[in-house]
């Protein structure tokens, strides 16, 4: 797709930080993509006034919103994650905190007439802090803006 100019993506895991004696946790995963669009910021508007989803508790398990705000151009939304673990033991934790994070925007075309791009990065499973997965995203907003930002 990248070829043809209509859509890329790209995704990539790296152990999050473990505690002795635990069981491996879920490895963090980071990711981009964009499609092209011939439309403009009404969708990134829409996606700034539409609630977040609202938390949702299996007993287990914990997402809930943490922010949601207009950010470079785009949306940036964070949610966390708690788990509980059944049968844990020290030093185990008897949940694990995790932070998911996720930027969306809409990047003009550089020449009249060329169609912009939705553009996304992902970041999840973050353990216990959102800061670097914030690094990563501010980053590679950059990096995309750069590549296929408007005039």
């Amino acid at each position: 797709m990248r070829a043809s100019g209509m859509a890329d993506s790209g995704e990539g895991t790296k152990a999050n930080e473990e505690i002795p004696g635990c069981p491996a946790l879920a490895k963090i995963s980071f990711g981009y993509g964009w499609t092209s669009a011939l439309m403009d910021r009404t969708t990134v508007d829409a996606m700034l006034k539409a609630p977040q989803d609202p938390a949702t508790n299996n007993g287990w398990y914990l997402d809930e919103p943490v922010s949601k705000k207009a950010y470079k151009n785009g949306v940036l939304e964070w949610r966390k994650d708690t788990e509980q673990i059944a049968g844990f033991h020290a030093p185990c934790p008897g949940k694990f905190v995790y932070y998911n994070g996720a930027w969306t925007a809409y990047l003009p075309g550089k020449a009249p007439c060329q169609p912009g791009k939705n553009v996304s990065i992902q970041v999840t499973n973050l353990y216990k802090s959102q800061g670097q997965g914030q690094a990563w995203i501010d980053e590679y907003i950059d990096k995309l803006t750069l590549l296929y930002g408007g005039k």
